[in-house]
């Protein structure tokens, strides 16, 4: 949530930047869920 909110990436973006710098992060569709739930708040 770090980077959507504060380096101004999409969730997609964050995403996979976290799984690529730290593999196995981010591993269940509710902790994705969560980041995608997160940009959508951020953006009303």
């Amino acid at each position: 949530c770090y980077l959507v909110k504060y380096q101004k990436m999409s969730a997609d973006e964050a995403t996979q930047k976290v799984r690529k710098e730290r593999p196995g992060s981010i591993q269940s569709y509710p902790q994705e869920e969560i980041i995608f739930r997160f940009e959508k708040f951020l953006k009303r």
